[in-house]
């Protein structure tokens, strides 16, 4: 039968370390938010090799005494819990006195601080289980924590890591959901010598989404502002034209902490039930501002799950707010500039017909009308033109400079055809062309008719009136072509009408 036995420190620190750091972005994690509790305002992440050879974190908050050093590196040793009633009301990311004991276990571990109060900063290193050398050093106020050969005394849980770009993507998605839990910290990180992120630290949390998944994400955000009892909700959904075929851009936060939360994620895509297709989800980053008595936090190993005490309220709450806000959301879709592209001679070949008439300046075009043949009917049938893409455009015929629009005489076809075959009879005309003839007729009759007896002699004697006696006809209206098969371009001596 086999006995029961104690086991030794090294070999106890090293499975409390397992339930711990599982890999470098558990690491970072800690540290991390070892800083945001220092109130720090900035925070630099610097990893090498996905973090498996180098981890730097450094930031500005109140750093730690040198007389406290030393048991900041004990296992349960903590400064955010003093009693068992604190765990009811906990207001800090970290809380349980595991990180550094944990991670100082399974690598070589540098830590150089410096308090407020202090004019000489502290160094402290150490390995495994060798005993902490304390020394001296000139530092800034603040904290820099280097971790270097990660595993290096557990083979076990090295060869279980994935590759170097894999481990350093999965810091930087940390980073990129710490920054959106602080937008008020100013969060950096150095990726293999080179800066892959950098936040302003503003307390803009549209800043922070900027900085982090860039303008295709932040430009389609609606903003969610809620009170609802003793919720808070704070955030932005992406548009409805803008979700996404998985769930990767739903971040959610309680009390600026990142959690996975199932009753949030079914409460956001509820509101989302009647705007996007089935198969996609939205986008978004939502904060819940609660009291802490309402929250567990201490459910998980990863601190990445808590319970509620009204699950069903938070659901409603949720699903309000961002209801609320899609339904004052504007519903333009914005337009993308195209930034004067060009198109090449396939694609303008290919391009489907649009209806729009090729583009000409005022000379091309009389140059044009002049070389068609001569019609004594210029208010006649229509025709089809031929662009330059190889598509019918609609034409109508157009009379020489000067010529009133729709003459007296019977209309007849045109002599000549660019298009394919148009049904028999003449288009019927708009209602405005029909006034328009009749009154320029009317106008045209009634001022020769005055001209003649004003200027006539005697009986059965006719005097000639020259067209200087006549009274200057008013402009007339000229059709000039039609756009899209809906709307008239009619000119009218210097301006240009658009009849739809």
């Amino acid at each position: 039968m086999p006995k029961i036995n104690i086991l030794d420190r090294e070999t106890a620190e090293l499975i409390a370390a397992g339930e711990v750091i599982d890999r470098p972005a558990s690491v970072v994690k800690e540290l991390v938010e070892n800083a945001i509790d220092a109130g720090a305002t900035a925070i630099t992440v610097e990893i090498a090799n996905g973090g498996v050879r180098l981890i730097r974190v450094t930031d500005n908050g109140c750093g730690i005494e040198r007389e406290d050093v030393p048991k900041a590196f004990l296992r349960h040793a903590t400064s955010k819990v003093l009693r068992p009633e604190d765990l009811d009301r906990i207001g800090t990311l970290g809380f349980r006195g595991e990180a550094l004991a944990s991670i100082c276990a399974v690598s070589e571990t540098e830590l150089v601080t410096r308090a407020a109060g202090e004019e000489i900063g502290t160094r402290y290193s150490l390995a495994g289980e060798c005993a902490g050398e304390l020394a001296e050093a000139g530092c800034p106020i603040g904290t820099v924590i280097t971790v270097r050969n990660l595993f290096y005394n557990v083979p076990a849980r090295m060869k279980f890591l994935k590759k170097d770009t894999t481990e350093g993507t999965a810091v930087a998605t940390l980073l990129d959901r710490l920054a959106l839990s602080h937008p008020e910290i100013a969060f950096k990180l150095i990726r293999e010598r080179e800066v892959r992120l950098s936040t302003p630290g503003s307390g803009d949390l549209l800043a922070a989404v900027f900085a982090v998944y860039g303008n295709e994400f932040g430009r389609g955000l609606i903003p969610v502002e809620c009170e609802s009892g003793p919720y808070r909700i704070s955030g932005f959904l992406a548009r409805p034209e803008c979700c996404r075929p998985s769930r990767s851009m739903e971040h959610f936060f309680i009390n600026h902490r990142y959690i996975k939360s199932a009753t949030m994620m079914a409460a956001v895509e509820e509101s989302y039930r009647n705007h996007i297709m089935v198969g996609k989800f939205p986008g978004c980053v939502i904060n819940l501002t609660v009291d802490p008595a309402q929250v567990d936090v201490n459910v998980h190993p990863a601190k990445l799950e808590v319970k509620l005490s009204d699950e069903r309220g938070v659901f409603d709450a949720v699903t309000n707010a961002c209801k609320g806000a899609l339904g004052r959301m504007d519903r333009t879709v914005p337009v993308r500039d195209v930034g004067g592209r060009r198109f090449n001679d396939f694609e303008l070949k290919n391009r489907p017909a649009e209806g729009v008439q090729t583009r000409m300046t005022a000379r091309q075009y009389r140059d044009l009308a002049e070389s068609l043949p001569e019609k004594k009917n210029y208010g006649g049938p229509t025709g089809f033109l031929r662009s330059e893409s190889g598509t019918a455009q609609y034409r109508r015929e157009l009379p020489p400079k000067g010529t009133p629009y729709g003459a007296s005489e019977q209309r007849a076809a045109p002599p000549r055809k660019w298009g394919p075959e148009i049904p028999p009879g003449p288009p019927a005309e708009p209602e405005w062309v029909k006034q328009t003839n009749n009154t320029e007729r009317n106008r045209a009759a009634e001022a020769a008719e005055s001209a003649r007896q004003e200027r006539s002699g005697p009986v059965g004697v006719q005097s000639p009136v020259t067209a200087a006696e006549l009274p200057a006809p008013e402009k007339e209206y000229r059709l000039i072509g039609e756009v899209f098969a809906t709307y008239l371009l009619a000119e009218h001596g210097e301006e240009l009408l658009l009849i739809d």
